[in-house]
């Protein structure tokens, strides 16, 4: 049916891998000294993350103070759980990675096909371009709104261990920490979400390419051995329902992160349109460089699951087309070929959804619900 040796998928997830690998994280690199690089940081994050909550503490007169806060809290927590949980998890990532030498090689079916899959990761490599220079323009908007107050102020209000109003070094001391931090925890959002998004786009190439497959077990007027055809169809369905298993195992393990990264990007929504909206019409422009930054991330990084899930289920609903039209079964009458067509027919109408939790599918609609809800709670704020 198809070679399997040519172009290894796992080109695609190499950078990633490697930029994960500088922090310990590489599910494919398991030493001691991964997992002790991973510690530590992860440890600095767990610190600033427990100082922001700390703060909530000491300003509970002041909830326009602590909503602020939650804007730096939202995401910190959010990347510190995702990584624990890739921690706890490193042999079950390891799995779906090496999950990838099933599938076929990208010019599998011939050289318009293969096209057709690098047009895919092209455009995939140029989104998650344009979504980490947001994310970093967000991180600079956001540790430079001190520099527009007169205040000493920092990033985030946390507890400090020194007096920063009085005692410059400490204020510098402590900028710079706060400041590290947030870059570390924006780059590992937008590496553990390219993560994901490419594991998910794997199997969406080996959708497209199924789609393709389904040319090659045509029924022919001329030919009345079917057999050669229907084995053809047999590979063809068997590999289709391994490419639905690792989808399978991709929902397994990624749901609960999803859930609960959701959960934190409401909020994250919810409060950065709050701070937009509370303050005063229109913002200074320290907070609109701060908030419209933030919230346009916000919605990028939901935004792109949504995508990712609604074009999954497009993909495999296009199934069913693909195999009832490229086969075109109509020509000659082989039953066997055209019970094999009716049973992936079958298999491709059931949805492949990605699911957060239990709750909340990632598809378009819950994308406008977010957005709906978060203004309606807005409203309610």
């Amino acid at each position: 049916m198809a070679d399997k040796k040519d172009i290894s998928y796992k080109r695609l997830l190499s950078k990633t891998l490697s930029y994960l690998g500088i922090v310990g994280l590489n599910p494919l690199a398991h030493t001691k000294a991964s997992d002790i690089k991973a510690v530590v940081i992860l440890t600095l994050e767990v610190l600033l993350t427990f100082s922001i909550a700390a703060s909530f503490s000491i300003n509970l007169s002041e909830p326009y103070a602590i909503i602020e806060n939650f804007t730096g809290f939202a995401p910190a927590v959010q990347i510190v759980y995702r990584k624990i949980m890739l921690l706890m998890h490193r042999s079950d990532f390891r799995d779906i990675i090496n999950y990838l030498d099933y599938f076929w090689s990208i010019n599998a079916f011939g050289k318009h096909t293969a096209n057709q899959v690098i047009r895919i990761q092209k455009m995939q490599s140029k989104f998650l371009k344009f979504y980490l220079w947001t994310v970093i323009l967000s991180g600079i908007a956001y540790v430079a709104k001190p520099a527009f107050t007169d205040e000493r102020e920092l990033p985030v209000l946390s507890i400090n261990i020194c007096p920063i109003k009085t005692s410059s070094a400490c204020y510098l001391g402590s900028y710079a920490f706060q400041s590290s931090c947030i870059a570390v925890l924006l780059c590992h959002i937008v590496l553990l979400d390219s993560l994901f998004l490419n594991l998910l786009l794997y199997g969406y190439c080996e959708l497209e390419q199924i789609k393709y497959a389904f040319h090659e077990v045509k029924a022919e007027v001329h030919v009345h051995d079917e057999e050669p055809k229907v084995l053809q169809l047999t590979i063809l369905i068997k590999h289709h329902i391994k490419v639905l298993e690792y989808f399978d195992k991709l929902n397994k393990l990624f749901s609960l992160m999803l859930l609960f990264q959701f959960s934190s990007s409401l909020c994250s929504l919810c409060t950065g349109l709050f701070m937009l909206t509370s303050n005063r019409s229109p913002p200074s422009s320290s907070f609109a460089l701060k908030f419209v930054s933030y919230v346009i991330s916000a919605l990028i990084q939901i935004f792109a699951y949504c995508l990712a899930g609604q074009m999954i289920l497009e993909q495999n609903e296009s199934i069913t087309a693909s195999a009832y039209f490229n086969c075109k079964w109509w020509e000659a009458y082989q039953p066997k070929l055209r019970k094999g067509i009716c049973l992936i027919i079958q298999r491709s109408q059931r949805p492949v959804n990605i699911v957060a939790g239990g709750l909340w599918k990632l598809e378009m609609d819950m994308f406008v619900k977010i957005v709906k809800g978060s203004f309606s709670l807005l409203t309610f704020m």
